[in-house]
Parts: structure tokens; C-alpha cells; sequence
């Protein structure tokens, strides 16, 4: 589990980016007390119901900050 700040430092994306995807979204969380936390799990799948196809998603599914895979590039054109 990530907190908001770790996960947006895990895809290489701000804080904002990451918050909007929260609240515009539909981003899955667990609450717990007053943090947040994001699960790899919660992303991939928030990431599966948004792509349009299945070539876009690196198939191991391995996160490397200097380069960011695609469906990140994408989301972070939206902002």
C-alpha cells in the first residue's frame, strides 16, 4: 500500500495528478483514519477498465521511473 505521495513518486506523476485521478476518476482507496492509500491492485485495475486495448499495458506490469510506461504518459496528458 502507497500512500499518495508514494504512489505518485512510484509512476512519476505529481501529487495533483494523482489526486485528480481520485476524485474525477474513480481511482480506488482504502481509508484508513484520515490517510489514503492506493494499492498496486486497485491501480491495475482502475488501469484495466479505462485502456482500449491490451497493447498499451506493459505486460509485467513493472513501474521504472525513468521511463514511465504508456498508460501513464496518457493519464498525464489529460492534466
Amino acid at each position: 500500500m502507497y500512500t499518495i505521495k508514494q504512489f505518485a513518486e512510484h509512476l512519476c506523476v505529481s501529487e495533483v495528478v494523482v489526486r485528480t485521478w481520485i476524485a474525477r476518476h474513480g481511482l480506488s482507496v482504502r481509508r484508513i483514519g484520515r490517510r489514503i492509500y492506493i494499492t498496486d491492485g486497485d491501480y491495475l485495475q482502475w488501469i484495466e477498465s479505462k485502456k482500449t486495448s491490451k497493447s498499451e499495458m506493459d505486460e509485467n506490469h513493472s513501474y521504472i521511473c525513468s521511463k514511465p510506461p504508456a498508460y501513464a504518459k496518457k493519464m498525464r496528458k489529460i492534466y
